[in-house]
């Protein structure tokens, strides 16, 4: 449980300033790409343990984002071609699809492969390839620079006005957070709301 998720989207907020960054960013180093992937994957580690917390609001954990997915070629991926990923996947041809905000973040904590990406035309950093290792023998997605700075801004700006448990079908308790215009929809229904603080 995280007992402050204040810090935690503070930091989502300085990922999302970063990145924004990056994505104009014309002089490429190996730190710049380490930087990329640090926040890559503390953006997704933050999503996931806010979400796991029930310290994102209904709303906003119901999202989807925006990502392209990139079919298998048959060659199965591993620890010495990962990074091979233009051989491993069909890029030329991709579907624009989305996902549920925990596959987002499991997509990018468990990937094995990951690659980062600059713009064909302007060399600029526009995004990350990622699939996980469940999903990699399967397809690959590609992470749009913008969609990372969406749900990291829309997350770590949420500015959530009370909590409230519930049950789910097995009986075990969970807390949702919840906007102050879903504490007010929810008086109407369940008069137990309280804050958090």
């Amino acid at each position: 449980m995280i007992s402050d998720a204040i810090p935690w989207r503070d930091e989502l907020l300085k990922v999302a300033d970063r990145l924004e960054q990056k994505s104009s960013q014309k002089r490429w180093t190996a730190r710049s790409s380490f930087i990329v992937e640090r926040d890559v994957m503390t953006s997704a580690y933050a999503i996931r343990r806010l979400l796991e917390g029930g310290r994102i609001s209904r709303t906003a954990s119901s999202q989807q984002v925006p990502v392209i997915m990139h079919a298998a070629t048959g060659t199965r991926p591993d620890m010495y071609n990962r990074h091979e990923i233009d051989e491993l996947y069909d890029l030329e041809t991709g579907v624009k699809t989305q996902l549920d905000l925990r596959k987002y973040c499991n997509q990018l904590i468990h990937s094995l492969a990951f690659s980062i990406n600059g713009d064909e035309t302007s060399g600029l950093f526009d995004g990350v390839f990622a699939a996980s290792e469940k999903e990699c023998l399967e397809r690959l997605y590609f992470f749009p620079i913008q969609s990372m700075i969406d749900v990291c801004r829309r997350i770590g700006s949420e500015e959530i006005w009370g909590s409230n448990v519930r049950w789910d079908r097995s009986g075990a308790r969970y807390l949702i957070s919840l906007t102050r215009e879903e504490v007010e929809a929810e008086r109407l229904h369940r008069p137990f709301v309280y804050s958090p603080r």
